[in-house]
């Protein structure tokens, strides 16, 4: 289980920081970001959040020693609200899905928006 565990942490962080730099892209180049680009934002975006709860889940597997563990309701309940890590990882998950918000109804002057919350997932 902690094998699933550091995996899917080594792809949300590189999601993430991947993510930031394409984000930052526009800062440091041409000044708006380049149509293809574009959706490698969104598929970064929606690769975090997806092994971000993926991660979470992995957490609630370690937690009870077992696969199922993963999937059951209460351990994942415990999870989310008995430990420090449940309560941020839930915070970041919603910020995930504010940053794939921002990616879909992109326009040019969330550009900002967009590079301060993806630097938030990163931080």
């Amino acid at each position: 289980m902690f094998a699933v565990l550091a995996a899917t942490r080594f792809a949300h962080f590189a999601a993430i920081g991947l993510l930031f730099g394409l984000a930052a892209f526009p800062f440091y180049a041409s000044g708006e970001t380049p149509p293809r680009l574009r959706g490698g934002l969104l598929a970064c975006s929606v690769l975090a959040l997806l092994t971000g709860a993926l991660e979470l889940m992995a957490m609630a597997g370690n937690m009870g020693d077992s696969w199922r563990s993963a999937f059951d309701p209460q351990i994942l309940s415990a999870a989310v609200t008995d430990t420090t890590f449940g309560r941020v990882w839930v915070g970041r998950l919603a910020l995930g899905v504010v940053v794939i918000g921002l990616c879909v109804g992109r326009r040019s002057g969330e550009t900002p928006l967009l590079l301060i919350a993806s630097g938030g997932l990163l931080a």
